[in-house]
């Protein structure tokens, strides 16, 4: 319900108000008798314009704090509002109330938009529902708006009066029992304002502790946090207060139940009251273990977050002691303020954690990039990981080459002073091997909270304890494919559950060194050539120097773009040399050249446009002279170094008073020169100068080779593209090829025995015809008496059978014919040859034309009996299609089909009746298909097909044939044709026992 209009008081009223009640059943008497619905940040509120404006209350406060948009979605909420919602602040961003709380999202609707809509502020009581249970908050909107003043969304803030509310309804109505509370509720006021001043959660539980030993004046204040997932412990001591005489508990580890002091599976939020354990329901291992600890009376509550228990706080005497409801009603308004702000705190700090676990990943990666020092990067790794996650000990273990995995040793640490180094001690382990290194060969991580409860083998155990381990994390650093090394991380002084965001970090911070590892290779390589360049150098370079030979070889690691890489050197190697100019010079093949990169002062012109190419004679005749043999050349003047006369003039052209050259090499070959020119003065070039040219130069024949080697790559790249694609085109020429074999083998056999009839019978009638002839030549020179040789003559040819025989011959001539002309019909037919486009035609026609040119494969054979076909044709009309790709489809999948019924019969010598089943119908338009489509099901009787071969037999290549016997693209194609060209859809259906089933279905026309 939205409330009426209310008194608005200031916090020093609010303060003398609640000074005058002496606990909250009389204060929230006296709000209900003066209509008091008081919210502490009211007053700040009324001159919100933006969240940033309430920032640091938000952030600081266990009330609410969330925005809206104008659309109602949610933009930011504070900490304590994620935590009670159960989530991190940034998932609530985007959603809506309905999303969070779809019965009341209506009702909280309403009020954001009567905000919105009025610009008036509304405080509202709601009661709202969560997982856990319904609670009632005293709530207050009011918009905000940017600078120009326009409205930008709404804020609220939401306090949980539901303890408020139960007090005022339970409340006795004598102010005089309120007052007997005084005390306890300015106590915790006090207690409760320490806690919140605290914003680290260690710090706040032992401020916690402290207060409350203090007010209570107990012998011990403890918070107990219970490992609901941890295997080997069941709690731990983690803060404590406790007077000097008694020993401290403080990390103490509860590794059974019996000793936890409460049920951990009740949700039990009431005070444990014991004035004396002797008197208490503790089991006996419980009550021994109090006795011992010197504890006789006992009061303890639990500590929920989102009513998930967390822990438990424990206040400890050790003499009899008759708490007080005080006492009681203070812990136990502490343990609900403890549990929300430890929630808080673990947020928090869980977010800190990770930011810092991913400037810390930032860091190792960083430093990969930019150190060639992989001892350094891994010193500063461990340090840091150490520290993070302050364990006791991490280290880099590497394995000795060829030890089988079971001999290494730590190249670097970082450990805590109580603990000794590991470094440079010698790791012989076999157990490793045997139990481990397959595992971390494969990336695995292992995590071991305790290494006596962990199932170690115990020579394993034994090393481990050498290094005073007792829990255990450890990572496997893959350098390419195999076990280089290891990331450990150590607890010594006591076990230790591994978090699962530790895990994830730690493996993180591996994977980026396994990059390094990588990198080493191509590491060692330039810091190889580096040394021989100083092998050469009689005195060490200047820093400066020696900072742009690795800026060159960066640029190199990192650009292809040999040109720029020229460019940008040049400039920086004229200005670190305070030199007039630099080039880059290339031969061309008769060793005359130009230039191809250069970096100028002012006052000087560029080479580049006023030098095109440069006839050097003895650079010609010399084939490159010294510099083919890698030899650097330096002249403090040209005109005191002896040049001949057409040198100097070729030099001043070039406006050169003083210059070193060194050469560029790629591979053994001289590709060009690198120059650095003096030009208004004569200069002493120090050997140095000369030294780091040379050095430059050199990588510049790197980073040729580099280029030429990405060139060869691409090239390499995209001949082999073109063969795959002409390997592809191979193997789709070849599945046509072999369908064009089944057509021609099929017309073979069927044209075969219709002309060998004709052709067996034309001898006969070739013989009667003749016999008639001469008959008929006899009777015209007898005519018209008949004698008696022409009766003979009838006699002796059988003229009377003649006259019965040749019809019949000449029709078995004329049935011969006709089949040859079916044939070739039904050939036609299925080639469409002369219907490429898309025509309706009949499909029934297509199956029976490839029926007949399948017919020779149908028939029966030694080997097995004859495939049946069964045809269930039903009325279709005239299809839009393919004609000729359509009649492959059904070519296709009928020859699989007979493929497998051939196969069935070897498999058994007793007979069996095979049969493919042609079944067409018409599908009647629908919402999912607007169009009639035809349906053709061919269905074989043969074994059947697993299913996983069944999801891949569409897939191009594969097939389940022996070698030769087929492609692998019947199908594939079928599916282009059917899919792609029609449309359509092409699916195989396993029938367990009762073969395979192929359903076809396609348009009755193709939308244009």
């Amino acid at each position: 319900m939205i409330l009426g209009t209310c008194m608005i008081v200031n916090r020093h009223q609010w303060k003398q108000l609640r000074e005058c009640c002496l606990n909250d059943g009389t204060f929230a008497q006296l709000q209900g008798i003066l209509n008091l619905k008081l919210l502490p940040y009211e007053l700040e509120i009324s001159g919100v314009t933006s969240w940033g404006d309430l920032e640091d209350l938000a952030e600081n406060s266990e009330d609410i704090f969330v925005q809206y948009d104008l659309n109602l979605r949610y933009v930011r909420i504070n900490l304590a509002g994620a935590s009670t919602l159960g989530i991190h602040p940034s998932e609530i961003v985007g959603k809506t109330n309905q999303y969070f709380f779809p019965q009341q999202a209506g009702e909280m609707d309403k009020f954001v938009e009567y905000v919105l809509r009025t610009g008036e502020n509304i405080r509202v009581n709601q009661e709202i529902s969560f997982p856990t249970g319904a609670k009632i908050y005293n709530s207050l909107y009011t918009q905000i708006k940017d600078a120009n003043g326009k409205v930008t969304g709404v804020i609220g803030v939401c306090r949980d009066v539901t303890h408020l509310s139960q007090l005022q309804d339970r409340s006795n109505p004598p102010l005089i029992q309120a007052q007997l509370q005084s005390q306890s509720y300015k106590s915790l006021t006090t207690i409760i304002e320490q806690i919140n001043q605290c914003l680290e959660l260690e710090t706040l539980l032992k401020t916690t502790t402290a207060q409350l030993q203090q007010y209570l004046k107990v012998d011990r204040v403890a918070i107990v946090q219970w490992y609901r997932d941890a295997e080997n412990i069941q709690g731990k001591y983690i803060a404590e207060t406790v007077s000097p005489e008694f020993e401290s508990l403080l990390n103490f580890e509860i590794t059974t139940e019996e000793l936890l002091g409460f049920n951990p599976a009740e949700n039990n939020q009431k005070a444990l009251v014991v004035s004396d354990i002797y008197y208490s329901k503790f089991n006996p291992l419980m009550l021994q273990w109090m006795i011992d600890s010197q504890v006789r009376a006992n009061l303890g509550i639990g500590l929920y977050q989102n009513q998930q228990l967390w822990g438990f706080l424990w206040v400890h005497n050790h003499q009899r002691r008759d708490w007080q409801p005080d006492e009681i009603e203070l812990i136990t308004e502490i343990a609900k303020h403890l549990g929300t702000a430890i929630g808080q705190r673990e947020l928090s700090q869980a977010n800190s954690q990770q930011l810092e676990q991913q400037k810390t990943l930032t860091r190792v990666i960083s430093r990969i990039r930019e150190t060639l020092n992989l001892d350094q990067l891994f010193q500063s790794t461990v340090t840091e990981v150490r520290q993070l996650l302050n364990a006791d000990r991490v280290g880099i273990f590497r394995f000795y080459p060829d030890s089988r995995y079971e001999e290494g040793e730590f190249i670097s640490e970082d450990v805590v002073a109580e603990f000794d180094s590991a470094i440079a001690k010698k790791v012989k382990d076999h157990c490793f091997s045997e139990q481990f290194s397959h595992l971390y060969q494969q990336g695995q991580i292992n995590a071991v909270d305790d290494i006596y409860q962990a199932n170690l083998q115990d020579c394993h155990v034994k090393i481990l304890a050498e290094f005073q381990i007792r829990a255990n994390l450890i990572v496997p650093l893959l350098k390419g494919q195999k076990l280089w090394g290891l990331l450990c991380i150590n607890q010594c002084n006591y076990p230790r559950h591994w978090q699962s965001e530790e895990i994830e970090f730690v493996s993180q911070i591996a994977q980026n060194l396994e990059v390094a590892l990588q990198q080493i290779d191509y590491i060692e390589q330039v810091q190889e050539q580096a040394k021989t360049v100083v092998q050469l150098t009689e005195r060490q370079k200047s820093a400066e120097q020696q900072k742009l030979l690795y800026q060159v070889i960066e640029k190199i690691r990192n650009s292809l773009d040999i040109t720029t890489i020229f460019n940008t050197t040049a400039a920086e190697v004229r200005a670190l040399l305070n030199a007039d100019r630099v080039v880059v010079y290339r031969f061309n093949s008769d060793w005359s050249g130009y230039f191809v990169a250069e970096s100028v002062i002012e006052g000087w012109n560029s080479l580049l446009n006023t030098v095109p190419m440069i006839q050097d004679t003895y650079l010609q005749e010399t084939l490159g002279g010294r510099y083919r043999d890698n030899q650097s050349y330096a002249v403090d003047d040209i005109y005191t170094a002896g040049h001949d006369s057409c040198h100097v003039q070729l030099l001043e052209k070039l406006q050169a008073r003083s210059y070193i050259i060194v050469p560029i090499l790629q591979g053994k070959s001289l590709w060009g020169l690198l120059a650095t020119y003096q030009n208004s003065y004569p200069r002493h070039w120090q050997e140095e100068e000369v030294k780091l040219l040379a050095q430059i130069g050199t990588q510049f024949g790197v980073a040729l080779l580099q280029a030429e080697l990405y060139a060869q790559t691409q090239k390499r790249a995209e001949e082999l593209a073109e063969d795959l694609q002409q390997t592809q085109s191979q193997l789709v020429q070849s599945e046509k090829m072999s369908s064009l074999g089944q057509l021609v083998a099929g017309v073979a056999h069927e044209i075969n025995n219709p002309v060998n009839f004709i052709y067996g019978n034309l001898g006969y009638a070739t013989d009667y015809t003749r016999d008639l002839l001469e008959l008929v030549q006899l009777y015209q020179k007898l005519y018209p008496d008949i004698s008696q040789e022409i009766e003979d003559k009838i006699e002796d040819i059988e003229f009377d059978f003649i006259q019965e025989d040749l019809p019949k011959i000449l029709s078995s001539m004329k049935v011969g014919a006709d089949r040859i002309r079916q044939l070739v019909l039904s050939l036609r037919n299925f080639s469409r040859l002369d219907e490429s486009e898309v025509k309706p035609v009949d499909i029934h026609e297509g199956i029976d034309s490839t029926l007949l040119i399948l017919q020779h494969r149908l028939k029966s054979k030694p080997e097995r009996p004859t495939i049946e076909i069964i045809k269930k044709y039903g009325k279709l009309p005239k299809v839009e299609c393919y004609a000729a790709q359509l009649n492959q489809v059904f070519m296709n999948i009928i020859s699989n089909g007979i493929d497998e019924l051939e196969s069935l019969s070897k498999e058994s010598l007793e007979a069996k009746y095979l049969a493919i089943s042609i079944q067409t119908q018409l599908l009647p338009a629908s919402k999912e298909h607007p169009i009639e489509r035809v349906r053709i099901i061919i269905q074989d009787n043969g074994h059947g097909i697993p299913e996983p071969v069944r999801k891949k037999v569409f897939n191009p290549f594969f097939t389940t044939k022996p070698v030769g016997k087929g492609t692998g693209l019947g199908l594939s194609i079928s599916y282009q044709i059917v899919v792609e060209k029609h449309k359509g859809i092409i699916e195989c259906q396993a029938l367990p026992e009762e073969g395979t089933e192929f359903i076809v279905e396609i348009p009755v026309y193709q939308m244009r």
